[in-house]
């Protein structure tokens, strides 16, 4: 069932009773056993297993029992790979069943007797297996093949298997000897030729399939001369693509330039030059690097082999793998732990469909890993690139309860930095909650997790998690809210539903219902007792205008009554919620959940007419003190994370117009500067919301002469592309340091595998070299430094960010940066210096 479609709709066309069923799975489970065909049957069965995570074990078993009653050895096969593909992802732990799949397929393939059937589940075997196994059924492969008439079908199986032979040397040999004995000479050149493979692979369903389509449907027309088709011009069209691949073979002939698939040939053939590495990487950054049969069996044979350490660098760049190579990318997942390979094999499996619960523990881990490329692929796992998700990409229903409930309990009961757990929590943005059942079975999961935890001061929820959502599932929760009236849960849903209501997904007769229910619950109960009524930007207006009316120094009397004024006239009470309308509830949600576009640039324009003096600035700080004093992480109300996140984002605001004020406030012996740049660390660190940890961060870059080590220590938040966006960049121009004492600490990033820290650490030292804040031995100690690893093979790696809307002012290599760097700091422009300077060297 495709997971693009409306499987209510497909429901009502096709099985009009299952949509009065309250459990569709079980109900087609019954269907399924009244079936008779066996092909049928087996394929129904693995097919419901995907969604039937209570049973999947025992359904995938059923298949494969029925398989034995499948009289076509064909279907047979195929029908064992989807089996064997299926309990990679729902039962990766049935070892011996898995093995007896694999039995199964060997013995299915030797009853095979139509030769080109038997040929293709030769070389599908091949995948299930390494060394002298792959070579046996390529050898059967090729000597079924040789047996063929000539003709297209044979054409395109020569053309199917030359990739996979390339790296055995005596059976390339009597491929070669067949393709001489082609009698066709089209059929030679397609055979041999890169392009010419190309041609004839990608046109032949073209021209045998489409145009005959396109030209069945002129005929129908034969009477309307207009409308006839010329096919004279479908030649001239095969005759252009034809022209088109011998050039460009002949161009690889002419530039001695090696494709692709013997760039990979001649890796695994001499494993130890670097140069061909390098090659295919180059290739990889432009181009990326599709997992084609050919390239899945060389790495897969260079594994065996023990050379992971020298291939790895390649994994990253290593995309979207062909669906047959499946059986030796589970086999990595499977059989290899805490590794490089494992890592690749849990993004490509989890790219190919969607997250699986075996594959979770890994890919959360790679949200921490200094490999750039790695760590971006899983955040797409976990995150929509859009920030405001209109049309869900992930159902819980293809998910299945296993997987949803090993991501809620990294998501609410494990401890992360905000930068990890921002992309565990955002999985629920674009995630339809189309199936009640599953639901239900969360919610009982969730509680007895609960209990057991009953010790821990964090109750673990995910009823606020809720963003897109159907009427089956909808009406369940109602029930359970009903059922059980807990203040924690219809706390909680109050939240998911200003969700809901924002993106259409309950009406307001839901809201009424809903409110009915919120309207009978002790709110008292409630963690939150406030909601605001404005956005952060009018917030922010209010307080600016209150504070600067002020013309003394006030003390905490004072912000106690500011915060008094401020819940008055900006918020209304938890209690008044039931008595909202439907389009209130609306906007109070977004009040409460959404962060303005380009805030930072906003709020300082909001301060072109305000005159910043010290007492302003000062009153601010104080105020800004008080919070950070009682913040308690993710465990505080939204009105004082809230509260937080505004007076961090205007006093930032206030430092980026007037900083010399701030550092005369911070610099002073009455200020407590140790306690400012320990409470703005834990702001940086733990704070749940961006714009707080950003401005954070400015406010922390900003004060003059505190330890070194502390930049040093918060550079690892260069991990959070929010803060890279829009904020490192400001701080970085304010760091007050005496740069001696931080270059030797900083030049350690460096050598980070991350190019997106190294990009930003290269800013900081540039930054200090062009303000003449360092001396010329450091500064001649980080020439030298750049100049070493300009040309390494480590700086051809891509330097960007994950979300495609930040604006970078590159599209180039960590090379390139590093050259710019160097040019920047050396004072001289041009790259005849550096010529320069290099033949010295080399000399």
């Amino acid at each position: 069932m495709s997971k693009d479609l409306d499987k209510f709709n497909i429901y009502e066309h096709l099985l009009p009773e299952l949509m009065e069923k309250f459990d569709k799975k079980e109900f087609l489970f019954e269907k399924i056993q009244s079936m008779c065909n066996p092909y049928y049957k087996s394929r129904a069965l693995y097919q419901l297993a995907t969604f039937y995570d209570e049973k999947s074990y025992e359904l995938l078993n059923q298949s494969f029992i029925l398989t034995k009653n499948i009289q076509e050895s064909s279907l047979k096969f195929q029908v064992l790979e989807k089996i064997f593909s299926i309990v990679h992802y729902k039962e990766i732990e049935q070892k011996l069943f898995i093995q007896q799949i694999v039995d199964e397929l060997i013995l299915t393939y030797d009853n095979i007797e139509d030769v080109y059937n038997r040929i293709i589940a030769s070389i599908r075997l091949s995948f299930y297996g390494s060394g002298e196994f792959r070579k046996k059924y390529l050898t059967n492969a090729l000597e079924t093949l040789y047996q063929m008439d000539e003709n297209d079908d044979k054409i395109k199986l020569i053309i199917k298997l030359k990739p996979l032979i390339t790296i055995y040397d005596d059976l390339l040999i009597k491929f070669n000897e067949m393709i001489e004995t082609l009698k066709n000479k089209m059929h030679h050149y397609m055979a041999n030729a890169y392009y010419g493979r190309m041609l004839f692979t990608e046109t032949r369903s073209i021209f045998n399939s489409n145009i005959i389509v396109d030209l069945s449907e002129d005929l129908k027309n034969r009477n309307d001369k207009n409308n006839m088709t010329d096919i004279s011009n479908y030649n001239e069209l095969q005759g252009l693509f034809l022209l088109f691949a011998q050039l460009n073979d002949i161009k690889l002939v002419i530039n001695k330039t090696e494709s692709t698939d013997q760039l990979w040939v001649h890796l695994f053939k001499d494993i130890n030059n670097p140069s061909t590495i390098e090659k295919i990487l180059n290739s990889g950054l432009h181009d990326e690097i599709f997992l084609t049969p050919q390239i899945a069996i060389i790495i897969d044979e260079l594994m065996q082999k023990g050379k992971e350490d020298t291939i790895s660098i390649l994994f990253p760049y290593i995309i979207k793998q062909f669906n047959e190579v499946l059986p030796i990318v589970q086999k990595w997942f499977t059989q290899y732990n805490n590794c490089q390979i494992k890592n690749l094999a849990a993004l490509l499996l989890a790219e190919a469909k969607h997250v699986f619960e075996p594959a979770v523990d890994t890919i959360i881990n790679l949200l921490t890993s200094d490999n750039d490329q790695m760590r971006y692929r899983a955040q797409q796992i976990f995150q929509h690139p859009a920030r405001d998700v209109e049309v869900p990409t992930k159902r819980i229903s293809v998910l299945g309860e296993k997987t949803m409930i090993k991501i809620l309990e990294h998501a609410v009961v494990k401890d992360y930095l905000p930068r990890i757990r921002v992309y565990l929590l955002t999985f629920f943005f674009d995630l339809l909650w189309d199936d009640s059942i599953v639901f239900y079975r969360l919610f009982q999961h969730m509680n007895q997790l609960e209990e057991r935890n009953s010790t821990s001061n964090r109750r673990i929820h995910f009823f606020n998690r809720l963003y897109f959502i159907n009427n089956f599932t909808w009406k369940s929760i109602i029930e359970i809210m009903i059922q059980s009236l807990h203040p924690l849960y219809i706390e909680k849903l109050l939240h998911s539903v200003m969700h809901l209501a924002k993106r259409s997904q309950i009406s307001a007769d839901d809201w009424i219902e809903f409110a009915r229910l919120l309207a009978i619950t002790d709110t008292s109960q409630f963690k939150e007792k406030l909601y605001f009524l404005n956005t952060d930007i009018e917030r922010i207006e209010f307080i600016l205008n209150e504070v600067s009316a002020s013309t003394t120094m006030v003390g905490k009397t004072y912000f106690e009554n500011l915060e008094s004024v401020l819940v008055q006239r900006t918020t209304i009470k938890v209690e008044n919620l039931s008595r909202q309308t439907y389009d209130q509830i609306i906007y109070i949600g977004r009040c409460k959940f959404t962060v303005s576009n380009n805030a930072n640039q906003t709020v300082i324009n909001l301060l072109n007419n305000i005159s910043i003096n010290i007492i302003l600035m000062e009153n601010l700080i104080q105020w800004l003190i008080q919070i950070m004093i009682s913040f308690n992480g993710v465990d505080d109300t939204i009105f004082a994370l809230i509260l937080s996140e505004t007076l961090l984002s205007l006093i930032s605001a206030c430092v980026q117009k007037e900083d010399y004020l701030y550092r005369k406030i911070t610099n002073s012996s009455n200020f407590n500067k140790a306690q400012m740049i320990k409470l703005l660390e834990r702001m940086l660190n733990y704070h749940p919301y961006f714009p707080a940890r950003g401005n954070a961060f400015i406010l922390l870059s900003a004060i003059d002469n505190f330890d070194h080590k502390i930049i040093i220590n918060i550079m690892n938040t260069f991990f959070d592309e929010n803060i890279v966006k829009e904020y490192s960049v400001i701080g970085i121009h304010l760091i007050h340091l005496s740069p001696n004492e931080l270059i030797d600490d900083l030049m350690k990033y460096l050598k980070s595998e991350s190019a997106i820290k190294i990009y930003e650490t290269l800013k900081i030292l540039t930054e200090f070299a062009l303000n003449e804040k360092i001396d010329t031995h450091t500064k001649s100690k980080i020439m030298i430094y750049l100049a070493n690893e300009i040309g390494q093979f480590k700086s051809k790696k891509p330097v960007n960010y994950y979300y495609t809307d930040i604006k970078i002012p590159f599209t180039t290599t960590l090379e390139n940066e590093l050259y710019k760097a160097w040019i920047k700091i050396q004072g001289l422009s041009g790259k005849t210096q550096y010529s320069i300077n290099i033949e010295k060297s080399k000399k």
